[in-house]
């Protein structure tokens, strides 16, 4: 998958990953961070890659005008479709595969994604 986005849309999977929680609605570099559990050094770097190829841009936040949050451009938009037709393409095969057992192998990773992960301890 990561090959394929890469090739035929110039994106990692992180980069790929953000655009599409910004595509669901404005979001704020902290809150991708938090959400994806990634550090914000390495948002930030995926975000200048999506800002830079035009596909997110920065508008005042909807709910506090004192910050700013990012939004799916147009053109943002249009890559994310491409690249889910691409990783869609890509994941076909071993999707018809499971055959009858695709919806039970849906259902428990949608349970396990839905489960919140243990605190780290130190």
């Amino acid at each position: 998958m990561q090959t394929a986005l890469a090739r035929e849309h110039g994106l990692d999977l992180r980069a790929f990953l953000i655009l599409s929680h910004v595509q669901a609605g404005p979001q704020t570099p902290s809150d991708l961070a938090r959400t994806l559990d990634l550090p914000r050094y390495e948002v930030a770097r995926a975000l200048r890659h999506l800002q830079d190829a035009g596909a997110v841009a920065h508008a005042p936040h909807p709910a506090d005008a004192r910050r700013h949050a990012l939004h799916v451009t147009p053109a943002g938009a249009q890559l994310w479709g491409a690249a889910m037709q691409t990783l869609q393409h890509a994941t076909q095969p071993a999707l018809t595969r499971l055959g009858s057992q695709l919806d039970a192998v849906t259902a428990g990773l949608e349970t396990l994604s839905a489960t919140p992960l243990p605190e780290a301890t130190a």
